[in-house]
């Protein structure tokens, strides 16, 4: 699978449109040091981590106004980074200073595991139980994306990546990630019936897809060293996603009504979940 089309966008950050107004909510995990939100769901189920006053990470689902931790047993730390509309939940965890992918279904928790790889993470499932994410291989020592079917794990990488990451899926089985090269050029790319979508924005900006809704509308970020901005990339065309007044925002996830979820932060570097909630058409 490691074959790529490349499309460019020569557009200037300045000229993006911003998405047509919207309402944004802060969302914060009481007490939380920091709070992310990763995956957002048709019925409006989010979930994401959170760093306690001890700076333990947590994994958390907030439904219907209430947080929910989720913490898989015994592990150092916990963080949910998907949610398909079943309910059922994915992330990762630590133990004896190893990571490995979960999926939460009810209150069983099941591990993942890539054969062979040194550590897993699972960043998202659809409602077929299909599941994105990447691993560390155990031969090479690169991080390569992966798709789990539910019968093999599958490696879905643009050819000559030295990184990749697989972030979000949907109910059609279109994946999206973002990968790097050897020149360390960093691009967002899609896969979808075999086809690879590669997108890099201009200028030195590193290209990166988190998530994708069943129509086919991606978010993510572009960034520099200094500085992430939001993104959203519909039908070949960019549009800017940035909470107001912040100097970093990052959209990870977005569902089929086109609210988005991710994480901002100011000059304090301090991260906070959003909702933005508006269709992004």
């Amino acid at each position: 699978m490691r074959q790529c089309c490349r499309s460019f966008f020569i557009l200037l950050l300045a000229t993006i449109p911003a998405l047509a107004a919207a309402t944004w909510t802060t969302i914060d995990v009481p007490g939380a040091v920091q709070t992310r939100l990763y995956k957002i769901n048709n019925t409006g189920q989010m979930v994401g981590s959170y760093d306690d006053s001890k700076h333990v990470t947590h994994g958390f689902l907030y439904s219907d106004g209430t947080f929910t931790t989720i913490d898989f047993p015994g592990a150092t730390s916990t963080d949910a980074q998907g949610i398909n509309n079943l309910g059922d939940i994915v992330g990762g965890y630590e133990i004896n200073a190893t990571f490995h992918g979960y999926i939460l279904h009810g209150q069983t928790f099941t591990t993942v595991d890539v054969p062979g790889a040194l550590t897993t993470t699972v960043s998202a499932i659809n409602d077929t139980g299909e599941i994105v994410g990447n691993y560390d291989d155990s031969q090479t020592h690169q991080n390569r994306a992966y798709v789990w079917d539910g019968s093999q794990f599958l490696t879905v990488e643009p050819t000559d990546s030295i990184f990749s990451s697989l972030n979000g899926i949907n109910s059609q089985g279109d994946v999206v990630g973002y990968f790097v090269l050897p020149t360390l050029e960093t691009g967002g790319y899609a896969y979808s019936q075999g086809k690879f979508t590669i997108v890099y924005f201009p200028g030195g900006y590193q290209t990166i897809f988190l998530g994708v809704n069943d129509k086919r509308k991606i978010v993510g970020c572009i960034q520099t060293l200094q500085t992430s901005k939001g993104l959203a990339y519909i039908r070949g065309d960019f549009a800017r996603i940035q909470f107001p007044g912040s100097s970093n925002t990052v959209a990870y996830g977005i569902n089929l009504a086109g609210d988005v979820v991710g994480l901002y932060s100011g000059p304090d570097r301090i991260s906070h979940g959003f909702l933005r909630t508006s269709s992004v058409d």
